[in-house]
């Protein structure tokens, strides 16, 4: 028998008794009554940068942000590893073979399971980057991102690195602008390497070397004119994005991370306006000026930045 069939008096008591619960469930926030969240971790296997998300509702769109930070540390097939759910955490073990990433309920249990599964197929592995989610049931913030510290491949890069002298920062296992900068210098000086993303072959040329290794930088007023100061050492303005690479811009004497880059969608629509705009140029230096001028006015429209 339905509420409606019910005779008056009964149906104004039934009516009385369900209220109440109907008007706490309105009153709850979306998010006590939908606690699904999601975070995912990609891995490029060639270049060996990963990137990570974390506390986002929607799964494509955790994937979608740990792709994008995984191509803004260098990047170029950066392929999905992991995703974990509400009060779940996710880690990614490389070692010299192989690597693997799992979940866990923990931090702890999300490392020992990703090692577990390297181990399998591969010698030598180690945690590089471990994230959970926030717990659904809790008003905490998020707990940060658990980057490796000591026995980890970018705190024991840092750390030899800055025995020979390449390497001037804090070691915190975080491989920044600072860290790659410092292997850019190891390779410069004559150190064996590829790139500047951190690497087991990178750790063991650095190493073989000798303390002192990386001569003292020059200081600041020792640069000639047209040169800029940047991370430690003087070089033409014109190299100084090239230098600091994408997703980077310089900032005084170092390079940071830009401030809300602009993602892929936003660049193409630059790039259409470059071509509506600029195409009617015949000389290559209008239209370079163009090109310049228009990503630049279109970059502030829409309020966000890259080294176009």
């Amino acid at each position: 028998m339905s509420l409606i069939q019910l005779p008056g008096l009964t149906r104004l008591i039934a009516l009385i008794l369900i209220l109440p619960f109907f008007m706490i469930a309105a009153a709850l926030p979306a998010s006590a009554q939908s606690s699904d969240t999601y975070g995912s971790i990609f891995f490029d296997e060639d270049e060996r940068v990963f990137g990570f998300s974390s506390d986002h509702s929607d799964r494509g769109q955790a994937e979608q942000v740990a792709k994008r930070s995984c191509e803004t540390r260098g990047g170029r097939k950066c392929i999905f590893a992991v995703v974990f759910e509400a009060n779940q955490c996710g880690a990614l073990a490389d070692g010299d073979d192989d690597w693997a990433a799992d979940y866990g309920s923990s931090g702890a249990s999300a490392k020992s399971n990703a090692l577990s599964d390297c181990r399998k197929n591969s010698s030598g592995c180690k945690v590089i980057v471990a994230t959970c989610n926030q717990p659904s049931s809790s008003t905490a913030p998020a707990p940060a991102p658990q980057v490796c510290r000591e026995g980890c491949l970018e705190y024991d890069l840092q750390e030899e690195l800055k025995y020979i002298g390449c390497y001037t920062g804090k070691l915190d296992g975080v491989w920044g602008s600072g860290s790659q900068s410092a292997l850019r210098r190891f390779c410069e000086a004559g150190g064996t390497c590829r790139g500047t993303q951190p690497t087991q072959e990178a750790l063991e040329a650095v190493r073989n070397e000798k303390k002192g290794f990386c001569k003292p930088v020059r200081k600041r007023k020792g640069c000639k004119k047209g040169e800029v100061f940047l991370e430690g050492q003087c070089m033409p303005r014109s190299q100084v994005q090239s230098f600091c690479g994408p997703g980077f811009e310089r900032s005084g004497s170092k390079c940071v991370p830009m401030k809300n880059h602009c993602s892929d969608e936003e660049q193409q629509k630059c790039h259409r306006a470059v071509f509506e705009k600029c195409d009617r140029f015949q000389s290559k230096k209008k239209y370079q000026s163009c090109e310049a001028a228009t990503n630049a006015a279109c970059a502030r429209r829409m309020g966000c930045s890259w080294n176009f």
